[in-house]
């Protein structure tokens, strides 16, 4: 070290120090992403099945009244202003399980079904593909 005293010794031990930490404080996030990535497809499936014990209770009406506030394509396309640009497709995603997540709220309010604890975006996203699906099935042909 007294050979190169032009070399900040504190600072490279420092900078030795913090690699060192860093190294071995070092999380294997993987079991952590396989965690999250099974609770998203549960939430999923629980959304889709919740939507599925819906669908008999509504009507025809109720589809094409919600298809507009859960259709990403039509959200993004929606403008209040002519000016205003479309919405990106993240907020229209967004957006959607949003108005799916009031959907359910109120469906579960009017027919007095329990409100489901697990709700998230992971469940929305399943209702919103169950509704599709069977929306798809059931709305009218145009001629």
């Amino acid at each position: 070290m007294e050979k190169y005293p032009e070399v900040n010794w504190s600072e490279i031990c420092r900078k030795a120090v913090v690699d060192y930490i860093d190294t071995r404080s070092h999380i294997d996030i993987g079991p952590i992403l396989e965690r999250l990535k099974t609770e998203r497809n549960e939430a999923f499936k629980q959304g889709q099945v919740f939507f599925y014990q819906m669908a008999p209770q509504l009507s025809l009406r109720d589809f094409e009244k919600w298809y507009p506030e859960i259709s990403t394509k039509i959200l993004e396309e929606r403008k209040p202003n002519p000016l205003d640009p479309p919405l990106a497709p993240e907020i229209a995603e967004l957006e959607a399980k949003r108005a799916m997540s009031r959907m359910i709220d109120r469906f579960c309010h009017d027919h007095e079904v329990q409100y489901p604890s697990n709700i998230s975006d992971a469940f929305c996203d399943g209702a919103i593909a169950a509704f599709m699906e069977i929306y798809n099935k059931v709305k009218p042909k145009k001629n």
